[in-house]
């Protein structure tokens, strides 16, 4: 789900105001949250008159994880075709935990065939298949000549209450499903599931999003991560909660449908959160950086550019931040690797400094316009691991004020081109709705510099004053780490 975030004032206190967007940003309301007679004002603009230039903000160097003397700018490698499972729907019955023999919801269970096509293929076939009158079993026959039969997945997934609309359908609340070996009746696991389910028809004529790129990435990770026939399979929800990004159950499509099925994260949005809180205490924010700076460190790892860090695609699950939402992710290329190399073999640090880094071309397509890095939105080579630490420091200054600091991180946005001038601790300081300690201030500013050079790196970002202080669990629940 796409926001559009308004700076507002709200009985002196600051708030972000959203409007969902599924495809044209209509306007919602806040009054739920805030009272249906709360008066709104925009948030004045201050004119700064104190520059503080960016050596001098704190006793570090420029950004030293950027590349240098680096002349190649190059298109990201092209990762494999991704697989699907064809899969169908059925009404049978399934056991709960309590043992109890029920009727399936009316959402049915979604089965694996037992046949695996690439997606381009599967893709072809499906609209091959929409453009005739005799599609189905003719369909049926060209997936079983030219598919790659499997062994039949024991898993299922009970499909339940829909939790949010998406770009091209629907995210479902779903539980996953082990057949019972004794009489082959589907049984509840304890185990959850978020299903996003895409209508073929929206995905072959929206392109905002890329749901091929998306599954291409997350079974590039999971591949990294957790390998192939490689000893007894580790729970996705396990490597989830280690590396703090999101990983695939499984990846079905039918005739009508692509699904995307992943763990349930139950803690939500970082952004939900936010929006009750009206702002995070610094030690409730610290937590959270630090969450934040291990996924982004295992993307690092795994050579991968997320592209499109936001608050809404940041979520909790048991005390720790999940990446989602890998739509515009892409691999970093680098100089000795060829173009399309993309297979690059299990458990390479990619942050090693003897691979050397290109600039990605820009014609790449990047992000929100609140969280876009300004080298993106001037149509230049970037770096892949500045463009995500500019998204990081963004939803940090938001965890901490309240407030995103801008719409669009252009020169024609005032308060773009004050923050990540050089002002932004004069304007915090004499903002009476906002109480930041110096270092925090501090760590905000040099994460937002407009020029990627000086920003702060992952590891300078680590080693900050600000980031030794207290930590708070912002979801306030006892039982997480």
């Amino acid at each position: 789900m796409s926001l559009l975030f308004d700076f507002v004032v709200v009985a002196d206190q600051i708030f972000l105001m959203t409007s969902p967007n599924n495809s044209d940003m209509q306007a919602t309301t806040q009054q739920s949250m805030m009272g249906s007679n709360s008066q709104t004002t925009i948030l004045p603009q201050q004119q700064p008159n104190h520059r503080i230039d960016h050596a001098s903000i704190v006793n570090m160097d420029e950004n030293n994880d950027y590349p240098q003397d680096t002349v190649t700018v190059t298109r990201p490698p092209a990762l494999p075709d991704p697989l699907l499972d064809h899969s169908k729907t059925i009404y049978s019955d399934v056991r709960d935990i309590e043992g109890e023999t029920r009727a399936s919801t009316q959402n049915g269970i979604l089965v694996s065939t037992g046949l695996r096509q690439p997606y381009s293929r599967a893709c072809g076939f499906i609209f091959s298949e929409t453009s005739s009158s005799s599609s189905h079993s003719r369909g049926q026959h060209e997936i079983e000549s030219a598919g790659i039969q499997r062994q039949r997945n024991e898993s299922a997934y009970l499909m339940c209450d829909e939790l949010s609309n998406a770009i091209f359908g629907t995210v479902s609340y779903g539980i996953v499903l082990h057949r019972s070996p004794i009489d082959g009746i589907w049984q509840w696991t304890t185990e959850e599931c978020a299903i996003k389910k895409m209508k073929w028809e929206r995905i072959g004529t929206n392109r905002q999003e890329n749901p091929k790129q998306e599954i291409a990435v997350m079974q590039y990770l999971e591949q990294y991560f957790v390998g192939i026939n490689d000893g007894p399979r580790v729970p996705a929800a396990t490597v989830m909660l280690q590396t703090g990004i999101i990983m695939p159950l499984d990846f079905f499509y039918d005739s009508e449908y692509l699904y995307i099925i992943t763990p349930f994260c139950s803690g939500g949005e970082i952004f939900q959160s936010l929006q009750f809180q009206k702002h995070f205490t610094e030690d409730q924010s610290r937590y959270l950086l630090i969450k934040i700076l291990n996924g982004l460190e295992h993307l690092q790892r795994a050579g991968i550019c997320h592209l499109d860090i936001s608050m809404e695609n940041i979520m909790m699950h048991e005390g720790q931040t999940v990446f989602i939402d890998m739509g515009m992710s892409l691999k970093i290329p680098f100089v000795h690797n060829e173009e399309g190399d993309a297979n690059i073999p299990r458990n390479v640090d990619h942050r090693d400094e003897s691979a050397h880094r290109c600039l990605i071309d820009s014609e790449t397509p990047a992000g929100k316009p609140y969280c876009k890095a300004p080298e993106n939105n001037k149509g230049v080579p970037f770096d892949g691991h500045a463009v995500d630490m500019w998204p990081v420091g963004v939803c940090l200054f938001a965890m901490l004020t309240g407030i995103f600091p801008w719409r669009t991180a252009r020169e024609t946005d005032e308060y773009f081109r004050n923050y990540s001038g050089g002002y932004l601790v004069e304007m915090l300081t004499n903002n009476p709705d906002i109480n930041l300690s110096g270092d925090a201030m501090c760590i905000l500013q040099r994460m937002l510099w407009a020029e990627p050079t000086d920003r702060l790196s992952l590891q300078q970002v680590r080693n900050h004053p600000w980031i030794n202080g207290p930590t708070d669990d912002p979801t306030n629940d006892p039982t997480n780490n």
